[in-house]
């Protein structure tokens, strides 16, 4: 994790809708939403939430992580139950794992702006990308 300005972990400035494009196999679009959980005394937290195009089922808990020898470090925890379309049978699956906010980054001609990079496993099953906004329609 990189940062050229100080960044930090805060589960506000990734609230939203985040898209991940080719999920699982070409074609399979993973939409996940993260709202804030809105409690005052745990303001970090926030739930995580969402499908893709298969009909699987994805919700739980991200946290922000803080280190005090490292305050540019912008990490989160992630708890994510997969809940298989019925088709596919098994589960439901508990993943965990991390992501990281990259608010933009430059170089060698490849420009990002506002991505999610996550990656969550039970060493089995994982999800893994890099989420782009979700922009509303008008």
């Amino acid at each position: 994790n990189y940062a050229a300005t100080p960044a930090s972990s805060d589960i506000k400035k990734i609230a939203g809708k985040w898209r991940i494009d080719d999920s699982f196999y070409t074609g399979n679009t993973l939409v996940l939403t993260i709202t804030t959980t809105g409690v005052d005394e745990d303001p970090g937290r926030g739930i995580i939430e969402g499908s893709d195009d298969r009909g699987n089922l994805f919700d739980g808990e991200i946290i922000e992580i803080h280190y005090d020898d490292l305050p540019g470090v912008d990490l989160y925890d992630v708890f994510l139950t997969l809940t298989p379309n019925d088709s596919f049978g098994g589960g439901p699956f508990d993943l965990e794992g991390l992501a990281t906010f990259i608010s933009s980054y430059h170089t060698e001609g490849l420009d990002l702006d506002s991505s999610l990079a996550i990656g969550v496993s039970d060493g089995s099953r994982m999800v893994t990308g890099m989420a782009a906004p979700v922009v509303p329609e008008e």
